[in-house]
């Protein structure tokens, strides 16, 4: 190939057996690019056996110039430049010697690429060869994603260490990448060898989560997997090669490998070092028998308690003390809960100490171990249980492990493999299990690297429940949870499982009927729930239920042995709604407090003594009940039930406490300042403080502990407090609470009539989440009446959805026949049930149907404008008329907005002409962008927040049709478009910066803001009878002779009236055509009723038609006492006020604009406004 002039590149090509006089490939007198070509076989008479230079820029990048004749048989430069970069370059030494042709770029090789068959014209790579994975990919020209053969152009070979430049996998030299043979795998099985024997048995099972590491034969890791949850793990993909696996056992020990005779069925790892051999794969090889068995080891001790002793990590040494007799030593963290061992490694054999298991008291004697291997300072091997010395057996030696073990109740003394004495004193069932415990007579003395057994997960409680109280037996739907000691492995994972799956993992002694299912709750406790209870004959007392060990029931960590002991006789209750555990929400807590899901957690300490945090929910009683897990021994803290729902700060506050105490690991059972009993507590104690009616008791572990009788106050709510820094209260459950409606709110979009109608919705407001049942997706009508029944008829079709764990929509699709008004009342079914996230069923009817129809929310009331500059105002829209193309036209709304949340919003008509909207100071200023200090600037494709006239943020492009706001919600300024927010301010909003008023500006002539709308403000107030009056929203406007002026809004408005009307009566006091006939109160039973009589402070729906607002004028006198009754409560104020502390306060709401808002229970309350105010006691105010 001859080039002269111009320019060329060559890729992905392969050029052999050419013959010329100079250039056997190519004679260059042009601009050359190479880019991964093959030049070999080739030939020149005279010079350059590939390449002859005459002239032009040549560069040959991840090329071969290799096996061509002639002088230079690589190239010759005549004339111009010649460069090479990471290519194979024959006679040229190298980039570390480099030799010439040309210059070295880097990454060039003199070695022979090793051509597979060069001879018969094959000339691909072959494996490990030096131009493999020895190019650079940086070099590669872009979308060259195959090479001269069509296969993948960057493939790594995983025996052939990296030598080129960039990230694997790395392109090859040369117009060809190394050919892939077919692929290989290697695999198989992770279990867990529980007789230790090292062949895997049928009810040995696999062991998910173990991480393993594939090395090449270089001994790199080049991948890494977990085995799955039946323990099955697999490599693929692999070329032929040699390879190893390596199992990181997490301190498991490895079982003995090549046990037995079939490969299939052993372990193959080696003990120390946890690999594999060495794996020779061939092409397209299987290799699937390459198992690892993981045996039930002991685990590290973790010490508390320690007396005149160091602990280094899972040792304990009485360097640096001089103990007097046995009075040094420590206690485990732990204990032992059924079958297990404590075991230690021997240094030395001339001190005395001592290895055992005892009950977990505070004393480190050796008489206060119940059973104890003493190791003394002559070496001999001596058992004393107590203080009863059993006898000497034998001796001991450095490196020896000293073992004591209790299975079956009994308990056998080990050194190494050699029983030395089996106990005559049977283990009883101890309080609280048995501890390991160590003491020294000797110092210099050391008990090193003390483990105990893997624990297993044991059956504390079982206990049933009647989901839907139809009977006192079970029936269908009814429930059996199983509690562990501790998290499990959940085997079957957290899915519902079947009948199968549930029996392969439980045996039962009583039938639980045709069909049920089960599912994991928690890593800790299995429910099963009754679908068919033919056949069925469980009897509480006497059913008991055990782990079948076909399924293993593993601790989480996996590596102890399974769940085998039978329960006790079930426990629990027919015809009750108890449910199972419902995580703990904390709703009021000090700002020193930390929570994080069910924990809290002291974060300062600033201030002295405890601090507190507060359930959302309460219990109604007579049986409640609160749990926690212990995590720590070092901070003091309690955690009770308490009748007030008030921050306190002392412990003395909690009605019935568990106190936590850091010296001597102990807690005290409280009954407010009283101590009603003492014991002790170690990490991971899990503990139920419940009431029964009067009586309180204590559970530790699933035992009972104490119990006393108090005069109960309930409802009882959950109290935490924590006194020092990291004090922290974890995993706190309650019993289940129904979640209560506490509002039914109906609306009507599409403005279209003042009743039901298509399209309407009606929303079902629920106190705390729930377990959005049927959902997620649309409920069909059918649906929606099985898990809600209505006062009213709905129509003669309807959905659902879910908008959140909260809030059920109701959408009417057919409202023939609909009997809706407000005052319909709705009422949870129980079928299917409406249950807090994990727990107990809706139960309670909703209020009366609140809210409105045939006014649109929460599109906001039209602004009225002011100072028009440039601009012609038509109705709420602005349309600039000035032809100068500056922000010189605007005009300012007239209202005045005091410190809450308010919006102001337009609609865009052309996206092309500039405008801006948005807030300004209560100032009437000009009509440039500057007076605008947070606001919306959008044209020309083009969205930007704009704050005091600057652009301070992007939102993007806004189409025609969008609808623009900028909203204040609390400190925050928040942009949106179409509902969505595009941004947030960067600048706070606080109190100093209101009174504020909209604002707007206009710049290229015929601009528009078109539906300028805003939300409701406070209204005017004047005290002089001749001013005038500005009623810009909802809320009373007075003079000083008790004239009221009430603004009411078109469509629903929630109010009262600050004083006793001198005319009383509906008709009258609202005569005007517009009001006439839409005027309710609330009656006794909360349902709503045409109002006849209006009272002062009392409250009131009042429905205004068409579009104007309408003011009431009221003579009168104010009121003076108000009348409240437990629940919710219709009310207003006489002048603005708090409601007084007297009365207790749970909630307040307003309702303004077609919307809800909620209020504090000290907020102060606007005159003319009515409140739905809650009171758990009523009784009389006076204001």
């Amino acid at each position: 190939m001859a080039l002269s002039g111009g320019s060329a590149t060559i890729k992905n090509t392969l050029m052999t057996n050419n013959t010329a006089a100079n250039g056997g490939a190519i004679y260059a007198g042009a601009t050359l690019a190479v880019d991964n070509a093959t030049f070999a076989s080739n030939s020149a008479t005279d010079s350059g056996g590939s390449l002859y230079i005459s002239a032009g820029n040549t560069t040959v990048e991840n090329s071969i110039l290799w096996s061509n004749t002639g002088t230079a048989p690589a190239a010759t430069l005549v004339s111009g430049s010649l460069s090479f970069a990471y290519s194979a370059v024959q006679g040229s030494g190298g980039s570390g010697s480099w030799a010439g042709p040309g210059t070295d770029l880097g990454g060039n090789i003199s070695a022979d690429p090793q051509f597979i068959d060069a001879a018969n014209g094959n000339y691909e790579l072959t494996p490990v060869g030096p131009a493999v994975d020895a190019g650079n990919n940086a070099l590669v020209p872009a979308a060259t994603l195959t090479d001269l053969a069509g296969a993948p152009r960057f493939v790594d070979d995983l025996n052939t260490p990296d030598t080129g430049a960039g990230s694997a996998p790395i392109v090859d030299m040369g117009a060809l990448e190394m050919p892939q043979s077919p692929l290989a795998s290697i695999g198989d099985f992770v279990w867990l060898d529980e007789n230790a024997d090292g062949i895997q048995q049928p009810a040995e099972f696999g062991v998910k989560g173990i991480p393993l590491d594939l090395l090449n034969s270089l001994g790199q890791v080049i991948d890494t997997t977990l085995s799955g949850n039946e323990g099955e793990y697999l490599f693929e993909d692999l070329i032929a090669g040699s390879y190893q696996v390596r199992v990181q056992n997490n301190d498991r020990p490895i079982s003995n490998p090549g046990e037995g005779s079939d490969d299939a069925l052993d372990s193959d790892f080696d003990l120390d070092t946890g690999l594999s051999p060495f794996l020779v794969i061939t092409p397209g090889l299987e290799l699937h028998s390459v198992d690892v068995g993981l045996r039930v080891g002991p685990i590290p001790v973790a010490w508390r308690l320690p007396q005149n002793v160091n602990i280094v990590d899972n040792s304990l040494d009485t360097f640096g003390h001089t103990p007097p007799g046995w009075d040094a030593g420590a206690n485990s963290q732990s204990y032992l809960r059924g079958d297990g061992y404590a075991q230690t490694l021997v240094q030395e054999t001339n001190t005395t100490r001592a290895i055992g298991l005892g009950l977990p008291n505070h004393i480190q004697s050796r008489s206060q171990i119940q059973y104890a291997a003493v190791l003394d300072s002559t070496g001999k091997f001596i058992v004393y249980e107590g203080t009863a010395f059993r006898g000497e057996f034998g001796t001991y030696e450095s490196g020896d492990i000293i073992r004591v073990q209790v299975a079956g109740q009994v308990v056998t003394y080990w050194v190494n493999s050699d029983l030395r004495y089996t106990s005559n004193v049977p283990v009883g069932v101890p309080e609280f299990g048995l501890v390991v415990e160590a003491a020294f007579t000797s110092p210099n003395a050391t008990l090193f690297d003390v483990r105990r057994s893997a624990p297993q997960p044991i059956i504390d409680e079982y206990f049933v429940e009647d989901d839907d109280s139809s009977d006192p037996s079970f029936s269908n739907g009814d429930t059996l949870t199983i509690q562990f000691s501790g998290n499990t492995n959940k085997p079957g994972g957290d899915g519902v499982q079947d009948r199968t799956a549930v029996d392969l993992m439980f045996a039962f002694s009583e039938p639980l009927g045709a069909s049920y299912s089960g599912q994991w709750v928690t890593a800790d406790a299995f429910r099963i729930t009754i679908l068919d209870i033919t056949g069925g004959s469980i009897n509480l007392g006497s059913a008991t239920v055990t782990p079948t060990a076909i399924v293993p029931i593993l601790d989480e960590s996996e590596g102890s042995r399974r769940a085998q002991h039978e329960s006790d006789a079930l426990t629990g209750s027919f015809g009750s709604r108890a449910g199972i555990l419902m995580p703990i929400e904390w709703v009021e807590y000090d700002p020193e407090i930390a929570v994080n899901g069910t924990d809290i957690t002291r974060t300062d300490d600033t201030r002295k003594g405890f601090i507190e945090a507060l359930s959302a929910h309460w219990m109604p009683g007579p049986q409640t009940f609160v749990e926690t897990t212990v995590l720590q021994m070092d901070e003091t803290r309690a955690l009770g039930l308490n009748s007030s729902n008030s921050l306190g700060s002392a412990l003395n506050d909690i009605d019935y406490a568990l106190y936590l105490r850091p010296a001597n690991g102990e807690y005290r059972l409280m009954k407010r300042s009283t101590v009603e009993y003492i014991s002790t507590y170690f990490p991971g104690d899990r503990f139920r403080l419940e009431t029964d009616g009067d009586t309180i008791s204590l559970i530790q572990n699933g035992v009972f502990q104490h119990s006393f009788t108090d005069d109960v106050t309930y409802p009882l709510f959950v109290d935490g407090v924590l006194l020092e820094t990291g004090a922290t209260i974890a995993d706190v459950t309650m019993m289940p609470v129904a979640p209560n409606i506490i509002q039914v709110l109906c609306s009507d979009p599409d403005e279209s009539s003042p009743a039901v109608d298509v399209g309407d919705l009606i929303t079902i407001s629920f106190d705390g989440d729930t377990n959005q049942v049927l959902g997620p997706g649309t409920l069909s009508k059918d649906q929606v009446d099985s898990i809600l029944t209505s006062s009213a008829v709905l129509g003669a079709d309807y959905t659902g959805q879910w908008l959140d764990g909260k809030n059920l929509q109701i959408t009417v699709t057919n409202a023939s026949g609909s009997t809706v008004a407000l005052g319909t009342v709705f009422t949870p079914t129980g079928l299917p049930p409406i249950t807090h996230e994990a727990g107990s069923p809706a139960s309670l009817v909703s209020g009366a149907l609140i809210g409105n129809f045939g006014l649109q929310y929460p599109l906001g009331i039209p602004v009225t404008w002011q100072s028009p500059i440039n601009v012609e105002v038509d109705g709420t829209t602005l349309v600039k008329t000035s032809a100068n193309n500056n922000f010189d036209a605007g005009a300012t709304g007239t209202q005045l907005f005091t410190q809450g949340n308010h919006f102001v919003s337009a609609t865009i008509n052309d996206a092309t002409q500039m405008r801006a909207i948005g807030f300004g100071d209560a100032t009437d200023s000009g009509a440039a962008i500057t007076d605008i200090l947070w606001g919306l600037r959008v044209g020309s494709d083009f969205g930007a927040i704009v704050e005091n006239g600057l652009i301070v943020g992007n939102i993007g492009a806004v189409a025609d049709g969008a609808v623009i706001k900028v909203e204040i919600r609390g400190s925050q300024v928040i942009y949106v478009v179409d509902g969505v927010d595009r941004g947030v301010s960067p600048t706070a909003i606080g109190a100093g910066d209101f009174p504020l008023r909209v604002e707007s500006s206009l710049q290229a002539f015929a601009a528009t803001l078109i539906d300028v709308r805003r939300s409701l403000v406070n209204g005017s107030r004047t005290t002089s009878s001749d001013s005038a009056v500005s009623f810009a929203g909802q809320g009373a406007v007075a003079n000083s002779a008790n004239v009221y002026y009430l603004p009411l809004q078109p469509g629903w408005n929630l109010v009262s009236l600050p004083l006793e009307p001198a005319v009383s009566t509906a008709s009258e006091l609202f005569a005007n055509s517009a009001i006439s006939g839409a005027v309710f109160s609330v009656a006794e039973d909360g349902s709503y009723v045409p109002a006849e009589d209006i009272a002062g402070g009392e409250g009131y729906w009042v429905f205004v038609g068409g579009e104007s607002p309408v003011v009431v004028t009221v003579d009168g006198a104010p009121f003076a006492l108000s009348s409240f009754v437990d629940g919710w409560n219709l009310k207003g104020v006489p002048y603005e006020t708090a409601v007084p502390a007297s009365l207790q306060v749970d909630a307040i709401h307003s309702f303004e604009a077609g919307r809800y808002y909620e209020h504090a229970a000290e907020s102060i309350l606007t005159i003319g406004l009515g409140y739905w105010i809650f009171t758990p006691e009523g009784g009389q105010v006076v204001w």
